[in-house]
């Protein structure tokens, strides 16, 4: 056997141990997610993670029963009453090739033998997963519940989610997805293109809502966006351009100047939360001044826009993630979306895009 899968059965052991330390000193709580048709078993250690992390994902939950496709366990380093297993690697330690950095909030350093076996650290939140695709099982432990970040509980369980959904026709993607009767467009590009700015304009507008910035893609035969998170995040400006949406809400007060605003989409507007779209179109939204408007780009243009965001948002698989986008985009038109200065405008230009691609499948 390797050093380095010595070291992940080390630390799956040491983890292992730990939740199950954590379940006999405050009890255990189950809820299993359904996504995909695929149902995710969470077994919380105590109920305070539970609060935190399922408001989120309540959308998707559904009551426990008979086997599930996959289980990830979560506990906090504080229901452990002993010094805790840390992630036992240095940056240095990691050899090459099989480290990322990324800068903070989001970097995170990875030890990893294959996509199907791998340990994650995430800088920021002090979050561990250790992953093994393979039996469908991920350890996730948070340092303490009262200290998440807000991101984290307006999206949580990422690296978990990742371990458990992903895999040759299906990936979680940093994207966003809207639509109505005629079906959806996924929404692509990096953070600060304009996704979320056209996610609430949609919202607003009366359409179909699956996410402004995380989703699970799948391409199996019909393209699909499937919802995971119960939220949208404004933003000060977009609190500005959307009364309706921020209608109740008010801009954090906190020490975070990258916080945003979470708008519980799952309570506010039920009936537009939906649990996926068939995908009849992609759109690569940008920001500049003027008039909104739509053209069409080609299939590369919207693979280029698409790819790269979300290798490094989600850069837990060497890039896998790209082949499930490209055979989901290949049989499906691209458009470019320039959002312009007056939001009221952007309902109108993207109902075009969806008669554009509603058309163009229909041919």
């Amino acid at each position: 056997m390797s050093s380095l899968s010595s070291a992940l059965n080390a630390l799956a052991a040491a983890a292992q141990e730990e939740f199950e330390d954590a379940v006999a000193s405050i009890g255990e709580v189950e809820h299993d997610l359904l996504v995909a048709r695929r149902r995710q078993r969470l077994r919380f250690a105590g109920g305070e993670l539970a609060a935190a992390l399922l408001p989120a994902l309540a959308p998707r939950l559904v009551r426990p029963e008979g086997a599930a496709d996959a289980e990830i366990c979560l506990w906090e380093e504080r229901a452990v009453g002993r010094p805790n297993p840390v992630f036992p690697w240095h940056d240095d330690d990691l050899p090459a090739g099989r480290m990322l950095r990324i800068s903070e909030p989001i970097g995170m350093a990875r030890l990893t033998e294959s996509s199907q076996r791998y340990a994650l650290r995430e800088r920021g939140t002090g979050i561990v997963a250790v992953v093994d695709r393979s039996a469908h099982r991920v350890l996730y432990r948070v340092p303490d519940a009262h200290s998440l970040p807000w991101w984290e509980r307006a999206a949580p369980l990422r690296l978990a989610l990742h371990g458990t959904l992903g895999g040759d026709s299906q990936a979680l993607m940093h994207a966003g997805a809207v639509g109505d009767a005629r079906g959806g467009l996924l929404l692509v590009g990096p953070s600060g293109a304009g996704k979320t700015t056209m996610t609430l304009a949609a919202l607003q507008s009366g359409m179909s809502y699956v996410a402004d910035d995380y989703l699970l893609l799948e391409a199996d035969r019909q393209a699909t966006a499937w919802n995971l998170f119960a939220t949208a995040k404004l933003d000060v400006g977009h609190l500005q351009r959307f009364p309706v949406l921020a209608e109740g809400l008010a801009s954090p007060d906190g020490a975070d100047p990258e916080e945003k605003v979470v708008l519980d989409v799952s309570r506010r507007l039920p009936a537009q939360l939906v649990s996926s779209l068939p995908l009849i179109g992609v759109v690569a939204p940008h920001i500049e001044p003027g008039e909104s408007s739509l053209r069409p780009i080609t299939r590369m243009q919207g693979m280029l826009a698409a790819a790269p965001n979300t290798v490094l948002q989600m850069p837990y698989d060497n890039g896998a993630a790209v082949g499930v986008l490209s055979r989901a985009m290949r049989d499906l038109p691209c458009f470019a979306l320039t959002v312009g200065g007056d939001p009221a405008e952007l309902p109108g230009v993207i109902a075009e895009a969806l008669e554009s691609a509603a058309q163009w499948s229909a041919v």
